[in-house]
C-alpha cells in the first residue's frame, strides 16, 4: 500500500523542508506555491495584516517509507520548536491512505 504525505509550511521554510526531504530520499514531489489559510500557528493569507504565504508539498511512498518519513518529521518539528522557545511551528505533515493510483 501506499500512502499520500501533504506538507503545508510556511514559505520561509522551504529550504528546511526541501532539505529534509533531500535527507530522507524523496526526490518525486508536487510542490505548489503561494497558498493561503490559517492553522494553530497563524494566518497565512497573504494581506498586510497577515503577511507571506504557505507551500504545500504532495509525494506517494510506500506505507514503511511513510512510517520512518513521519517520526523523522515530528523529530525535526520538535526541534524547530524548541529553538524557538515552544513556538508553534508553521509547518504540519498529513498522511493519508492512497487507495488507488492511475
Amino acid at each position: 500500500m501506499m500512502k499520500m504525505m501533504v506538507f503545508i509550511f510556511r514559505e520561509s521554510l522551504t529550504e528546511e523542508i526541501h532539505e529534509f526531504l533531500k535527507n530522507q530520499n524523496v526526490s518525486a514531489f508536487t510542490e505548489i506555491l503561494s497558498v493561503q489559510g490559517t492553522g494553530e500557528s497563524g494566518r497565512a493569507i497573504g494581506t498586510l495584516n497577515w503577511a507571506g504565504h504557505n507551500s504545500l508539498i504532495l509525494t506517494a511512498v510506500p506505507d514503511a517509507e511513510a512510517t520512518r518519513i513521519a517520526a523523522n518529521f515530528a523529530v525535526q518539528r520538535t526541534n524547530l520548536q524548541e529553538a524557538q522557545h515552544g513556538a508553534a511551528i508553521p509547518m504540519k505533515l498529513f498522511v493519508l491512505p492512497v487507495e488507488q493510483t492511475i
